[in-house]
Parts: C-alpha cells; structure tokens; sequence
C-alpha cells in the first residue's frame, strides 16, 4: 500500500507541474500573467492532494490551531515589505529578467500571490512523501536520502524548458531542501508551517540577490551579461 501511495503522490506531482509548464505556460498562463488562473489551478490540486491523502497529513496537523500560523503571517507581511522595499529602492534587472524569463526574478506581487499556492501544493506533496516514509519504517537519514534523489530527478528534466544555468541551481537548490523539508516538518511541531516558509524564503532571497548584485553592476555603467 505504501509503494503504491508513494507512487500515486509522485504521479499526481509530476502530472500537475507537466501540464502547467508544457501546456499552461505556452498558453500564456504563468506566476504573472494571469496569476489568478495559476493559483486556482495549484489550489484545486493542493485540496485534490488533501482529500487522496487525508490519513497521512492527519497525523502531521494532530496539534494545529489556528494560533499555529502566526509565524506564516509575520513571514507574509515582512515579504510584502521585502517586495516594496526592492522596488522602490533597488533598479529593476530588466536585461536579466529578460533574458531568463523567470518570474521569480520579477519581485512581483502577483507571482507572490500565485507562488503562495504552487508552494502549498508542493509542500503537501512533501508533507505526504515523508510521512509515508515514516510509516514505512524509514529512519531519517534514509528519509533525506530519499528525498534527495526523488528532488534531483525532477529538476534535472528543467534543462529541456529553461536556461541551463537555472536548470542547475534548481536541482542544487532542490537537493539541498530535501534535507531541510523532511527534518522541519517530521522533528518540529507543525513544522510544515516552517517548511513552507523556507521555500518561500529561497525564492525571495534569490531574486533579492540578483537585484542587488545586477543592480550594483548597472550603477557602475556595467551593462553586460550577467
């Protein structure tokens, strides 16, 4: 029963991101440009994930309230202050953003809207992932292990639908978190809350980088490929 869930998790992960970046995307559908259909579409598959998986997130959620979500909310606002305060302080990457075509570069609100439920969504998959693994008697290194090598593979088909240096630093970035996803959500007290925060976190962190550095660069009349 348990391969078969892990199985069906990985299915249903590998379908819903399939569609949205081969077919949706190509439509005009993204984390910006109609942002609304992008995070109905995340939602209906996170409830959908919910309701074939409800007796393994159960057993993840047995001490939330909703008191529990208050780090989200304070995580919500200072990002809304870390987009404001890019815009409005930091030169927009527009040869960067350009070239790369990666919305997360854009410090968007409307890709923080969207993203919040793609993230959701993944972080459900996650959630489910490890606790079948618990169930099956993995310890936790066995459970990272796992999560490595079910991140990376993924990840790697991203060289086939976007820049090769992304391609990478997704992958990287998808190996490191299967150690920290696993251990916050399976050793801390609803720490999914903390795994998702994390995610977001990277995302942000990232661009915020990239808008920092690249605009350095422009303001010394360095305009070249970044």
């Amino acid at each position: 029963m348990y391969i078969k869930d892990v199985i069906l998790v990985i299915l249903l992960f590998t379908v819903v991101f399939g569609v949205f970046n081969l077919y949706l995307k190509k439509k005009g559908i993204d984390y910006v440009n109609l942002y609304g259909v992008t995070a109905v579409y995340f939602l209906v598959f996170t409830i959908v994930g919910f309701c074939m998986f409800y007796r393994y997130i159960i057993t993840l959620v047995a001490n939330f309230s909703i008191f529990s979500l208050w780090p989200l909310a304070v995580f919500f606002i200072l990002n809304i202050l870390v987009y404001y305060l890019a815009n409005r302080f930091i030169q927009k990457p527009m040869d960067v953003i350009m070239k790369y075509k990666e919305d997360f570069l854009k410090i968007d609100y409307r890709y923080m809207f969207s993203k919040s439920f793609e993230i959701l969504f993944q972080q459900l998959i996650v959630a489910i992932v490890a606790a079948v693994l618990r169930n099956m008697g993995f310890d936790t290194y066995k459970i990272v292990l796992a999560f490595a090598i079910l991140f990376a593979l993924p990840h790697v088909f991203l060289i086939f639908i976007t820049d090769l240096k992304f391609a990478m630093f997704y992958t990287f970035s998808a190996m490191l978190s299967a150690v920290a996803f696993p251990l916050l959500i399976l050793k801390i007290n609803n720490g999914f809350i903390f795994s998702y925060i994390v995610h977001f976190v990277f995302y942000t962190c990232s661009a915020l980088v990239v808008w920092i550095l690249r605009g350095q660069r422009n303001a010394k009349g360095n305009v070249g490929e970044y």
